[in-house]
């Protein structure tokens, strides 16, 4: 995901395992309690352990990224629906 100027906020659920590769020109970056604030910053890190695996590479040219778990964010947890029971 790429944004020229502005915030990206990505919310994750709580039992996946994520990798982040986050780059910004200008700003700060936070993932999982790992920060990087200044020019031409760099994160990258890996949290949780479960079985499902996302990775995010997130771009900002200036401004904000912040990756939060959905529970830090008070986001419910949701139960996936089957197929046309909706």
């Amino acid at each position: 995901v790429e944004v020229g100027i502005g915030e990206l906020t990505v919310y994750v659920p709580d039992s996946a395992r994520v990798q982040v590769d986050a780059r910004i020109g200008a700003g700060a970056i936070t993932a999982f309690g790992a920060t990087a604030n200044g020019y031409r910053e760099t994160l990258r890190t890996d949290s949780g352990t479960g079985a499902q695996l996302i990775k995010l590479t997130l771009r900002v040219g200036i401004g904000k990224i912040e990756v939060v778990r959905a529970s830090a964010a008070g986001i419910p947890p949701t139960t996936p629906s089957a197929p046309g029971s909706e």
